[in-house]
């Protein structure tokens, strides 16, 4: 019997959202700490321009 993973919304968009981390130069990793940081709940990486554009990429 082969078992098979499915990869929930959630879990995609997780996985998505830390790759896309490794991808910040040094500066934009500062920024997106201090954004993380000051703004808390009110920030949404997954909504932020740059994450868009690199799920697009």
């Amino acid at each position: 019997m082969e078992t098979e993973t499915r990869e929930t919304k959630e879990e995609k968009e997780k996985r998505l959202l830390d790759e896309y981390i490794k991808t910040l130069t040094p500066k934009e990793y500062k920024a997106y700490l201090i954004a993380e940081s000051h703004l808390a709940t009110s920030f949404d990486l997954g909504k932020s321009n740059g994450f868009l554009k690199y799920q697009t990429a």
